[in-house]
């Protein structure tokens, strides 16, 4: 289990969301400063920052790019290090860990109720945008501002998601290939995980059919959660609040992608 460092000064607490900062007011109110990334931040997270109770964004600068946390695994270790040495959390917006859809698998999935997981396969593909993918501006397609491409871009939530819902991966290996050359990145990753086996046996089939409420801004209870750590909220059982995505948990899906584009 990660311990998350506790600020030398109580009253001056800081944190990082990839470009966006946070400060504890004298522990009543979280201040946010953010270095925001384009439409990303003005639609996803942003706006809910001022609608969390005890928050509010004081200071606002745009720029463009988003993910992946770091273009690499080293990149990702040494912000962790240097928050660590500081003394304050790290916080990555993988915020589908808050999203309703996704809590209720995670809880399908920790009670037994889909039996074991046996084997996890995630295919994605995306078509050719000739307009945006040959634009030497895209920085989703170079690898020198985002660390790959739109596997990068795009399969580092999948990947995250599973180290939520099952765990750390402990093995990838995989395969990498730059097939179209319209881009410097890959564009085709293919690759496997050790495999994990979960949860108790279930005999027979069953279907089930949820209903979920999304959030207008889809970044808002991820955020919620990083204003309740701060603040030193508590859970019902008494528990500290802590936010589910931190900088350990993303350097984690940093090294699956290395791992899986290492060919």
């Amino acid at each position: 289990m990660e311990k998350i460092p506790e600020s030398r000064n109580k009253s001056d607490r800081h944190a990082n969301t990839k470009g966006e900062s946070v400060m504890a007011n004298r522990d009543t109110e979280v201040s946010w400063g953010v270095i925001g990334a384009g439409d990303v931040c003005r639609k996803k997270s942003a706006p809910a920052m001022n609608k969390i109770p005890r928050s509010r964004m004081v200071a606002v600068m745009r720029r463009n790019g988003a993910k992946a946390r770091a273009r690499t695994y080293r990149e990702c270790r040494e912000m962790v290090t240097a928050c660590e040495q500081a003394g304050i959390p790290l916080f990555v917006a993988y915020y589908r860990r808050m999203l309703p859809n996704y809590r209720k698998i995670k809880e399908l999935v920790d009670n037994g109720t889909i039996g074991r997981i046996r084997h996890v396969q995630i295919r994605m593909n995306k078509m050719l945008r000739p307009e945006t993918d040959t634009d030497p501006g895209n920085w989703r397609v170079d690898p020198g501002q985002a660390g790959g491409g739109y596997f990068y871009d795009l399969g580092s939530h999948q990947l995250d998601f599973l180290d939520y819902l099952l765990g750390p991966v402990m093995e990838a290996r995989g395969f990498s290939a730059n097939q179209a050359g319209l881009y410097k990145a890959e564009d085709m990753v293919t690759g496997s995980e050790a495999d994990l086996e979960y949860g108790p046996e279930m005999d027979g089939l069953k279907t089930l059919r949820f209903r979920f409420e999304m959030p207008e801004h889809i970044q808002q209870p991820f955020i919620e959660t990083i204003v309740s750590q701060l603040l030193g909220d508590k859970a019902e059982d008494g528990r500290s609040i802590r936010s589910p995505s931190t900088g350990v948990t993303a350097a984690r899906t940093n090294r699956v992608m290395e791992q899986l584009c290492s060919s």
